[in-house]
């Protein structure tokens, strides 16, 4: 049984900033301790291989050995040669005991996906947006999960001025308030509140970026689903036409300012018009999920601010099995009902409690103001698009999707 701990980098230079802080030194010590160490059992950490981006500081060391792995089980891996050779000088001179590998780690993660069958830990470290770093490899991702069931996966997100992900979040929201529109409400007060505990000047653009994480989820699984023949082409095909056609109805209502008020005005007019056989109103099933979920938001060294995503999918019984629109309710209870972990810029964490944010004002947020025109979400926007027949079987599958940029 492998434990794979996945990272890559933007830049060296951000990827070094991130391990010198006090807040990602804190939320390491918490994904090893709190979600690694809790959410595996005994057999599975005393068989497990890691493998890691250790960089030039051996810093995750300490807690892998602290849970009890087998010092021989660690691997590495490094693109920077200089980097790479000080790796090499530790291990030679028995400082660590580490297999290193010298390359790119979207070609390790490729063999690793496709090769192997017991990894249960993916920690997909990434310094940039998860709109552009991550999501175009997750439907591999979650494929590799079901082939696991109960693999640990942490994703990431570093927060900038990044409109691209605000509009993915926007058109997510749609998808939202049609599924579960008594969740989204109580998902929008209660990340906004968070986020404003934490000290955001824009919480209502740092929630979307969440909505669209959320959704993401939801739109791979049932993507993996369909290439896993769980479900057929024609349930995958019609969940995406029913997506598409409500946003395209969405979209054309067009308004300086949007309000939360606007989009379920728009949603429950699309409903009225559309036919009772509306591809949405046949949901797929869903035949695995996120089960466990712990959420961080950190300050790193100015500007960046890092989102984490520490989650656990399992494959369901047949009994347990529910249409895309009940999964998606849980998966909101879930991200509500688990304390929004904050850690400042000195290291010091604060759990807000976002399980009962009371609903009031929520209707009025202002979802996107379009305040210049390079900044116009009916011009600018060109929502991604998910290609199944990106991730096959074979490898280049993974490598186109990992190659976005």
């Amino acid at each position: 049984m492998v434990i794979v701990i996945i990272s890559w980098q933007c830049s060296l230079q951000q990827e070094v900033h991130m391990q010198e802080s006090n807040a990602k030194r804190v939320v390491r010590r918490m994904f090893y301790r709190e979600c690694v160490g809790q959410w595996l059992d005994p057999h599975e950490i005393e068989n497990g291989n890691i493998l890691i981006l250790m960089g030039d500081e051996p810093l995750e060391i300490p807690y892998i050995q602290e849970l009890g792995f087998d010092p021989f089980s660690v691997c590495s891996v490094e693109r920077d040669e200089d980097i790479f050779r000080k790796q090499r000088r530790m291990v030679d001179g028995g400082e660590i005991q580490v297999s290193l590998y010298f390359g790119q780690m979207k070609r390790y993660l490729m063999k690793m996906l496709h090769c192997y069958k017991k990894f249960v830990v993916l920690n997909l470290d990434v310094e940039g947006s998860y709109r552009f770093q991550l999501d175009p490899a997750m439907t591999s991702v979650v494929q590799f999960c079901a082939a696991n069931p109960r693999t640990v996966v942490a994703t990431y997100s570093s927060i900038g001025r990044n409109f691209n992900t605000v509009w993915e979040g926007i058109k997510a929201l749609t998808l939202l308030v049609w599924l579960a529109p008594k969740k989204t409400r109580q998902l929008m007060a209660s990340l906004v509140h968070a986020y404003t505990e934490a000290g955001c000047t824009q919480p209502i653009r740092f929630a979307l970026r969440d909505v669209f994480w959320l959704v993401s989820q939801i739109e791979h699984l049932v993507q993996a689903s369909m290439i896993k023949g769980w479900i057929s082409r024609e349930e995958y095909d019609c969940f995406n036409q029913g997506y598409a056609l409500l946003w395209n109805y969405v979209f054309t209502k067009r308004k300086k300012t949007l309000r939360l008020r606007d989009i379920y005005t728009f949603v429950s007019s699309w409903t009225q018009i559309e036919d009772e056989n509306s591809c949405l109103r046949v949901l797929p099933c869903m035949h695995m999920g996120i089960t466990d979920l712990m959420h961080v938001l950190y300050r790193a060294q100015r500007p960046w601010i890092q989102r984490c995503y520490f989650t656990r999918y399992e494959v369901a019984s047949p009994s347990r099995r529910r249409t895309v629109r009940t999964h998606l309710n849980r998966l909101c209870d879930l991200l509500i009902s688990r304390p929004f972990i904050y850690v400042d810029e000195d290291g010091t964490r604060q759990d807000i409690d976002i399980s009962s944010v009371p609903e009031c004002g929520v209707d009025g947020f202002i979802i996107w103001k379009n305040p210049q025109r390079k900044q116009n979400l009916y011009t600018m926007f060109r929502p991604r698009r998910l290609r199944p027949e990106k991730f096959g079987h074979g490898s280049h599958a993974v490598e186109s999707s990992l190659g976005q940029q």
